[in-house]
């Protein structure tokens, strides 16, 4: 079976935070590898880590459950891909490949533009309309709206760990 292979970025303040071994710990436990492409280190206490890495795993599920993780840590999947959009069937019901929210700042990539979506909530469902995208709880989705699916076309910019500046 071929592997698959995925590019994914992030910055913050990766080493003093512990996100940089929490990215690599959640490859490695579900099963995937990582090449690290760049990684540049921060001058000062006030600029941010950047990190490349390319991330592979031998089955589609894998990926897509390392990605999902990975997005929510706040590593963004490097791609100009859109974000694929299938109308809720019934009132209050979503297909199953659904994007489920996070509380963090999220943008879609839609129509060639990013857009910020609005109310962000944890575990919402993404709903776009023209330009706009908001989360709304599932009880609130109405046949033919359309509801944001898979990862594909999707940041999520979680808040960002401040480094431990204690003194001795």
């Amino acid at each position: 079976m071929p592997t698959i292979e995925k590019i994914v970025a992030t910055e913050g303040h990766l080493i003093d935070s512990g996100l940089m071994r929490k990215i690599f710990d959640t490859i490695i436990a579900d099963g995937g590898s990582f090449e690290m492409l760049d990684f540049r280190i921060g001058s000062n206490n006030d600029e941010f880590s950047h990190a490349r890495l390319k991330v592979a795993c031998d089955n589609a599920a894998g990926m897509n459950t390392i990605l999902l993780k990975l997005s929510n840590l706040g590593c963004l999947i490097e791609t100009d891909d859109e974000i694929i959009l299938k109308p809720a069937p019934a009132d209050g019901v979503v297909t199953p490949d659904f994007y489920s929210s996070t509380n963090h700042a999220t943008q879609i990539r839609h129509k060639g533009q990013w857009i910020d979506v609005d109310k962000i909530r944890m575990d919402g469902v993404i709903v776009v309309d023209n330009t706009q995208a908001e989360v709304r709880k599932l009880r609130d989705i109405k046949k033919g709206n359309l509801v944001v699916t898979g990862l594909s076309g999707i940041k999520v910019k979680p808040d960002f760990v401040e480094r431990d500046r204690s003194i001795f």
